[in-house]
Order: C-alpha cells, then sequence, then structure tokens
C-alpha cells in the first residue's frame, strides 16, 4: 500500500498515482457526516470526475444492508472490476467500504482518504474490511489491502473531542505494545491536541505498518495488536444491542483496562506497572460496573470472538510495557471476575 502525506505534496503525489492506474470510473464514498464537514475540501483538492456515493453514518449502519446500497451503487453508476473507490470518511465508512470494495465483482481496487483520527491510526492500515453482524463485531469480512492511504490531519479539525479520545484509545495502544520513548510521550498528554498528533501519527502508523508488513493475515505477530480488542468489541456489541452504541475507541479503552488487570492475574504484569497505565487511561475514560446481568452478556459475546480456539477465549496480555504476549488462554469466570473489580 502507498501512502501520501499532505504536507509532503501528498495530494498532488496521490492524484497522479491515480490518473496512472487509468480507472475506468471513479466513484467516492461518504457518510452523512463526511459529506457535510469533509466533501467540500476535498472536491477542491481532486481534478477528476467521481460518481458520489452517501451512505448512513455510525456504527448502527456498519451491516450488509449498507453494503447493499453501496452495491446497488456501483452497480447503478456502471462500475467494473477496472473502477475505483475512494473511502472518504472514519473508521465504521473505511471497514464498511473496504469491504464492499472487496467483495463487488470479487475485488475491485480502492484507496482510503480517512477523516478521523481512529481511521487515520486503525481502520485505514492493515488490510482488515468488515462488517457488524447483528450485535456481533466485524464478524463478517476479508484481508483485503486498499490501494493507497492520503492522510491529511486539516481533516482532524471537524472533529468533535469525543472523537479525538476514540482514535487517540489507538496511539496508546501503540504505545503500550511499543513500549519506551513512544509510550512515555503519550503517557504525558492530557488531551490529544492536533498539533501533538501531526508528530505522533506517523510513528504509530510505522508501528503498525511493520507488524503488518511482518504478518499480513495475523497467523502470529499481528495478534498484538488485539490488545484492548477482545473485551472492547464485546463491551461495543453489548452497547449495540442496547442501541446506545459507544465510539470504538471508548470501546477499546475500557478493554484496555480489564485486560490490564487480566496480565496482573495471568501474566505477571506488576500491579505498579498496572496502576500506572489506570492512570494514564483514567484520563480518556471511565470504567463502567457492569450488572450481573451484562457481564453474562459480555462472556457470551466473547464467545464469538474470531481470535477463539476450540471454544478457548484467547487475549493479548502483557508481561510488562513494551512486552506483550499472545494467544493466552483465560477461563470465563476469570474474566467475570476481571470485570467485577474493575
Amino acid at each position: 500500500m502507498e501512502f501520501f502525506y499532505s504536507e509532503k505534496n501528498g495530494w498532488n503525489k496521490w492524484l497522479k498515482s491515480i490518473a496512472s492506474k487509468k480507472y475506468s470510473s471513479c466513484f467516492v464514498l461518504v457518510d452523512q457526516n463526511t459529506a457535510k464537514h469533509c466533501l467540500p475540501y476535498f472536491k477542491k483538492q481532486v481534478d477528476f470526475p467521481f460518481t458520489l456515493i452517501t451512505v448512513a453514518g455510525g456504527e448502527a449502519s456498519k451491516n450488509l444492508k449498507t453494503c447493499t446500497v453501496i452495491w446497488e451503487a456501483l452497480l447503478k453508476g456502471g462500475a467494473d472490476r477496472h473502477s475505483l473507490l475512494i473511502i472518504l470518511g472514519g473508521g465504521v465508512l473505511t471497514d464498511m467500504g473496504a469491504f464492499a470494495a472487496a467483495t463487488f465483482q470479487r475485488g475491485i481496487q480502492f484507496t482510503v482518504v480517512p477523516t478521523s483520527l481512529m481511521a487515520m491510526t486503525d481502520a485505514a492500515i492493515g488490510g482488515k474490511t468488515g462488517v457488524n453482524f447483528g450485535p456481533i463485531k466485524n464478524q463478517i469480512g476479508t484481508f483485503t489491502q486498499a490501494e493507497s492511504l492520503l492522510l491529511d490531519t486539516r481533516f482532524l479539525n471537524t472533529l468533535p473531542l469525543l472523537e479525538l479520545h476514540s482514535g487517540f484509545a489507538e496511539l496508546l495502544k501503540h504505545g503500550i505494545l511499543k513500549g519506551g520513548t513512544y509510550w512515555k510521550q503519550l503517557a504525558s498528554l492530557s488531551t490529544p491536541t492536533i498539533p501533538y498528533l501531526e508528530k505522533l501519527l506517523p510513528v504509530s502508523i510505522s508501528y503498525k505498518q511493520h507488524i503488518v508488513d511482518a504478518d499480513a493475515k495475523e497467523s502470529g505477530l499481528r495478534k498484538v495488536l488485539n490488545f484492548g480488542h477482545t473485551i472492547g468489541h464485546a463491551i461495543e456489541s453489548l452497547h449495540l444491542a442496547k442501541r446506545k452504541p459507544i465510539t470504538h475507541g471508548a470501546a477499546v479503552l475500557q478493554g484496555m483496562w480489564v485486560e490490564i488487570v487480566l496480565s496482573v492475574a495471568h501474566a505477571g504484569l506488576k500491579p505498579e506497572i498496572a496502576n500506572q497505565l489506570f492512570e494514564v487511561l483514567e484520563r480518556f475514560t471511565k470504567i463502567p460496573t457492569y450488572t450481573e446481568k451484562e457481564i453474562s452478556l459480555l462472556l457470551s459475546y466473547l464467545q464469538h470472538d474470531k481470535k477463539n480456539n476450540s471454544g478457548n477465549c484467547q487475549f493479548v496480555l502483557l508481561e510488562a510495557i513494551g512486552k506483550p504476549v499472545f494467544n493466552q488462554v483465560v477461563a470465563l469466570d476469570h474474566i467475570a471476575h476481571a470485570l467485577r473489580i474493575c
């Protein structure tokens, strides 16, 4: 996948790259939010005709029904296997749009122009595409790499603080996994400002891409990137089922909190290090108190997790900051206990 950064003449280079591929047609996918806040700026940068596809935004729209809307628009617009889909949006739209492209006529090329911090640090990198199935996160999907990614941090100015915090969860995750100076830089922040994020993003993107390059289909090392996501996806599913969705980042922050508790019990993480991590995470989220009914539901969602093996729940846990271990089996009663004491 090619990377283009706006501060390095990225738009011009990206446009030349698209022109060189001689696509038969171009489509731009937006949701209602990016149509309003991001599309006008995008139109000023591009010099080619395109067909616009607009869908509903938000986690509740991340499903096969919305994909059908995208596929129908591609068909109506005359898309063929030599067409290009440009995804202009955040994490939900990136995951879903990439899946729609990867499955339309057995796959057309797509490029991502991420407009949220979550998309820039997570969804746009690594080739994971997917949609939710019922309340269960990302059950239908593929591993398909984007043709390219264009990163323009000016889009971050359109985001509310809640969405910045959501995306910052991924940077915090990368910092915990990577450790060293990068973690110290992240741990010193009380709120993510855009000028500071512009300095941190290349480090985070480079870290994730290095892991993806080494293990594209998550057979080994790439599994460490699931830290916080095993519990986090179950938390998202719980909120989706209640029709009270929370941001992906909020769920991941809460998931990291629970998995740090499990790390102390099962991976030898020192309690004083866990407390240092909690102190940082607490700046960006509050871990809720779950009822026994909610814990039971979370455990049921965990049993549908894609990373399970022979019915066993597998986690990424921490031996120390910068020392994650994957394929860690934890019994359901231990998970329930961790959820109760968080």
